[in-house]
Formats: structure tokens, C-alpha cells, sequence
């Protein structure tokens, strides 16, 4: 049997919105893009996964996903 780590995500767009009082749309969303990418190098090094499973609507995290 193999493991599966899921990774659950929001839009890169939409996601920290809270944070749209400090930072610019463009801000928040190289910000929710690192935090995603530094999720996903994580999930992948972790021992005893196999796959990872992105689970999400957000297109721009199904790209950096694939990538």
C-alpha cells in the first residue's frame, strides 16, 4: 500500500486576505505562492510518502503543482 500526503490549498488570489490591509494583491499573492511552493517541497521530502495530493480549485496551485 502506498502513503498519500494531502495538501489542502486556497487560492493564490484569494487566500491571507486578511493580510489586504498590509499587503498589495501583488504581495499577497507571491506570499501565498512561497508558503504553497515551501508546503510542497515539504510534503514531497517527507518520509514514508509516495505521492502528494493537491487538493484545491485555485488553477495557479494546479500549475505550480505539476511543475
Amino acid at each position: 500500500m502506498s502513503s498519500w500526503l494531502m495538501l489542502p490549498v486556497k487560492s493564490l488570489r484569494n487566500g491571507k486576505y486578511r493580510l489586504a490591509s498590509f499587503l498589495s494583491d501583488t504581495q499577497r499573492r507571491w506570499f501565498n505562492s512561497e508558503l504553497f511552493a515551501r508546503s510542497l517541497a515539504l510534503a514531497r521530502g517527507y518520509p514514508g510518502v509516495q505521492r502528494t495530493l493537491v487538493v484545491g480549485r485555485c488553477l495557479g496551485c494546479a500549475g505550480l503543482a505539476h511543475a
